[in-house]
């Protein structure tokens, strides 16, 4: 692990390590095996598509009104 032979470079470089482990075992274990971050970085991504689709919708509606007035205004203006 480190350069310095014998039971001290040993022993430093388990010191050194030990942040490692315990950090990745604590993250592994507090997201299920990381099963769970799996599972939230798909539900966000669902909400983040059906946003993208209910703004789609959204914009779809005011197009489709639009269109409308503008008929509407054109069929008023040949029936003057």
């Amino acid at each position: 692990m480190l350069s310095v032979a014998g039971p001290m470079g040993r022993f430093l470089g388990l010191i050194l390590l030990f942040p490692i482990w315990s950090y990745a075992a604590c993250f592994y274990l507090w997201n299920d095996g990381g099963h769970e971050t799996v599972n939230v970085l798909r539900a966000r991504k669902d909400a983040e598509i059906r946003k993208a689709y209910k703004t789609i919708a959204g914009l779809q509606a005011q197009l489709y009104n639009m269109r409308q007035q503008k008929a509407t205004a054109a069929a008023s203006r040949a029936n003057r």
